[in-house]
């Protein structure tokens, strides 16, 4: 009950000031355009190039033993494991050699 009340609530502030929900919208876009996608760029290239090869999956055979133990979840680790291992591997470094300056 309590729920749908704050629900109702706050799509009547999102009505009543909708020039500035609009701009904060337009601010968080901004925000992940500028940061979030460039931060994620090695890990979408890494990952892809991972699976594109067939190495995610051989990978994925010989860790199930590891997986289940420590993550508790069994086959293919992860991908997100692999873009993180890939990042703190080489870090801004392709993302330094693409735009020609560091961060």
């Amino acid at each position: 009950m309590w729920q749908g009340i704050i629900l109702s609530g706050s799509m009547v502030l999102l009505l009543v000031c909708s020039a500035a929900a609009a701009e904060a919208v337009r601010q968080g876009l901004l925000l992940c355009a500028r940061s979030v996608v460039p931060a994620l760029f090695p890990y979408f290239v890494v990952s892809g190039l991972f699976t594109s090869l067939g190495f995610a999956e051989s990978a994925g055979r010989r860790l199930a033993p590891v997986t289940e133990r420590l993550l508790g979840v069994g086959g293919e680790p992860p991908r997100f494991f692999w873009g993180f291992w890939a990042a703190t591997l080489w870090g801004d470094a392709p993302w330094a050699s693409f735009t020609g300056r560091v961060g």
